[in-house]
């Protein structure tokens, strides 16, 4: 046996014992996902894509408490909140004349 095809036999059973080891700990993972994953909450579409008055709308009709509606439109208002990306912080840019040294400008001379 030649020294390349020594090289890439070597080469060829490394990566395919690499590939063989990751396909079985990606079995390993998903079965393990399988078996402690949490039960999913079975919340209505409607809920969930932002058309939250028509949904408690449809359930004040009912003869759902007020309470309780006003409870799940609370909750709805503060899921959109926090869906909602965070603002950024407001900031503000100092001017200076042309003539102004550095010293001035970094408050040190007044």
């Amino acid at each position: 046996m030649g020294d390349f095809t020594q090289a890439a036999y070597v080469t060829v059973m490394g990566m395919g014992m690499v590939f063989v080891a990751l396909g079985g700990l990606m079995l390993i993972i998903s079965g393990l996902h399988r078996i402690f994953r949490e039960p999913r909450a079975r919340a209505a579409p409607a809920l969930m894509d932002g058309s939250a008055p028509l949904a408690v709308a449809a359930v004040a009709e009912e003869d759902v408490p007020e309470e309780v509606v006003a409870a799940i439109t609370v909750a709805l208002a503060a899921l959109k909140q926090r869906r909602q990306p965070p603002k950024p912080p407001e900031t503000s840019v100092i001017t200076l004349a042309p003539d102004t040294s550095a010293w001035r400008a970094s408050g040190r001379l007044r």
